[in-house]
């Protein structure tokens, strides 16, 4: 219990932050077991993305409600964030060799010549990966077309092309498209990813969808410990 002096201290002990609290408290509850509820019955299609969000809002709306509650009654916040902090990952690690690292970076140009066409074979790999989702679900995911290239590199392997070479443990990947305005240009094949003041614009990493959030089972980069 935070130790306060005079009214502050008969404020946090008072019947109508106690009352606060219980209901903030009950409310959690609540939430937390519709949103437990919700998601258990989903069955997993993309189209069921926005309702995660705003399932996963909503509960975050409550717990801070309970935070604050918390607070006016004992003057501490509760902590709900148990993610490890990447300080404390590096320490972990700290006993570990250095290793020799490689990094593959590769670029090819495309005119879209059928936007439509482009789309639909996304739509199709995108159902190829996930058979057991609809085409409701392929049609939310797929609306532009880098996800629509993403989702055919995704299909066909070409993103995990390496994973089993021997000699190579794969640590992490990412994969990016971008719009661009000039031919590919040999001499700095890279510079789309950077802007005037030469820090990352769009990191090599895919580009997150315009209108299609990423479902959080299906993330692409991916990372390992490896």
């Amino acid at each position: 219990m935070a130790r306060l002096e005079g009214n502050l201290m008969e404020a946090q002990l008072s019947d109508e932050a106690r009352r606060r609290f219980r209901e903030a408290a009950e409310a959690l509850a609540a939430v937390v077991m519709q949103h437990a509820e919700t998601l258990c019955a989903m069955e997993g299609g993309q189209r069921e993305v926005p309702e995660i969000f705003s399932l996963n809002d909503r509960l975050s709306q409550a717990a801070g409600r309970f935070k604050e509650a918390q607070f006016d009654l004992t003057g501490t916040y509760p902590s709900f964030d148990v993610t490890q902090d990447e300080d404390d990952w590096e320490e972990d690690h700290s006993d570990s060799p250095p290793a020799e690292r490689i990094a593959i970076l590769m670029r090819h140009d495309f005119v879209i010549t059928d936007q439509e066409a482009l789309l639909k074979a996304g739509r199709a790999a995108y159902l190829q990966t996930w058979p057991d989702d609809i085409d409701d679900d392929a049609l939310f995911d797929v609306q532009t077309a880098d996800r629509a290239v993403y989702q055919l590199l995704h299909a066909s392997g070409q993103d995990q092309i390496l994973r089993d070479v021997p000699g190579l443990s794969p640590t992490g990947g990412v994969q990016a498209t971008r719009d661009v305005n000039e031919p590919l240009d040999f001499a700095h094949p890279f510079a789309v990813y950077y802007d005037e003041s030469d820090e990352v614009r769009c990191p090599l990493g895919q580009a997150p969808p315009r209108e299609a959030p990423e479902r959080p089972r299906r993330t692409s980069p991916t990372r390992s410990n490896g």
